[in-house]
């Protein structure tokens, strides 16, 4: 693999297995965070960050700020199943967005 991107999370140990091999890492907490005062603030939404870094890391520099934008709003608007796993996504039924980041508005439509 050329690209090897691993999840973080504080308080919770890192598999030493995938960290010999992580190329990237993605920090949990990074990933969640905005401005709950001012949750449409898309200067404080870590996921933008985050998607930013991946781009890079990738080679995908010419991606803009509204690109990013997007794809944080497609990857909110994946559906949750009501039962088992999505295989394509592997969200679960309990990944129902509960007191999460709300849904941004569709940086298409401004």
């Amino acid at each position: 693999f050329s690209h090897v991107v691993v999840s973080v999370r504080e308080n919770f140990d890192a598999d030493p297995a995938w960290m010999n091999v992580a190329t990237h890492l993605i920090h949990f907490e990074e990933l969640v965070a905005y401005d709950k005062a001012n949750p449409g603030d898309v200067t404080k939404i870590g996921a933008l960050s985050v998607l930013r870094k991946l781009a890079d890391h990738l080679g995908l520099t010419s991606l803009t700020e509204h690109d990013l934008r997007v794809v944080d709003y497609e990857l909110m608007a994946l559906p949750i199943p009501t039962w088992g796993c999505d295989q394509v996504t592997k969200h679960w039924p309990f990944h129902k967005r509960k007191g999460g980041r709300p849904m941004p508005p569709d940086p298409r439509l401004e």
